[in-house]
This record gives structure tokens, C-alpha cells and sequence, in this order.
């Protein structure tokens, strides 16, 4: 009864969240690659990042292992080599997302809570080391 239940949420909560989230991802990324919305290049360096890692888990982690899975058991993400190539991104995304969080919070605490360290600290050059170093270190774990 539980397990009848859990795969009728599962099968309307996955096409719902792919159908709201790659959009609305997709329209973050263009608002904010134009930067006229009034936020500091360090602010949007962070959300674009996070917003494009966001997208990599919707497609890698709901889509193709969620839906595809769910709608169509024997298609070609069954495949032993794309069925690995989807874990590892999928982990990926996923990780990626949670570590530019990270950054994104350590940011605003030092823009809050640090005001000296703060000028030199809360820069776009100092995002993109951050995200850089955070997409570097995932991919030097992944291939060990």
C-alpha cells in the first residue's frame, strides 16, 4: 500500500518539478547573465553558478534518472556506460550545487559580518576563484 502510494506522488511530484524548474532555471540564467538587475557582480557571479548547477541536477538527477526511469524502464539511459555517466553527473550536480551554496553563505557572512575583510573578499574576481576552485576539487575527487 505504502509503495503504491509513494510511486503516485513519484509520478506526478518529477514531471512537475522538471516542467516548473527547467524553465524558471533556464530564465534565472538569462536574467542574470545580462546583469542589469541590480545586484553586484559578485552576487550574480554566485546565483549564476548556483542556478546553472540547479539545472544540472534537474536534467542529470530528475529527468533522465526520475522520469526516464520511471516512464521508460528499458530506453537508452539503461545502458551500462550512460547509466554510469549519469550517476557521475548526477552526483556531480548535486555536489557542485550543495558547494556553491556553501561559497554563496561565506560570502554574504563576510559581506555582513567582516566589513574589512569585505572589500577585498566580496569581489567578482574572488567568486570566480571560489566557484573555479569548488569545480576543480569536485572534478580531482571524482577521478580518483
Amino acid at each position: 500500500m505504502g509503495g503504491l502510494l509513494l510511486t503516485r506522488i513519484t509520478e506526478i511530484y518529477y514531471p512537475t518539478l522538471a516542467a516548473v524548474g527547467v524553465p524558471l532555471n533556464l530564465v534565472t540564467i538569462v536574467i542574470l547573465s545580462r546583469g542589469k538587475c541590480g545586484l553586484s557582480k559578485c552576487i550574480t557571479r554566485y546565483l549564476l553558478g548556483m542556478a546553472a548547477a540547479e539545472l544540472m541536477v534537474l536534467i542529470t538527477d530528475v529527468i533522465i534518472r526520475s522520469i526516464v526511469e520511471l516512464y521508460f524502464p528499458q530506453s537508452f539511459f539503461t545502458i551500462t556506460p550512460m547509466c554510469s555517466v549519469n550517476w557521475v553527473l548526477a552526483g556531480a550536480g548535486t555536489t557542485i550545487s550543495v558547494w556553491f551554496t556553501v561559497g554563496f553563505t561565506i560570502d554574504r557572512f563576510v559581506a555582513i559580518r567582516c566589513q574589512k575583510l569585505r572589500t577585498k573578499y566580496c569581489t567578482e574576481r574572488t567568486a570566480s576563484v571560489v566557484l573555479g576552485t569548488f569545480q576543480m576539487t569536485l572534478r580531482d575527487m571524482k577521478t580518483q
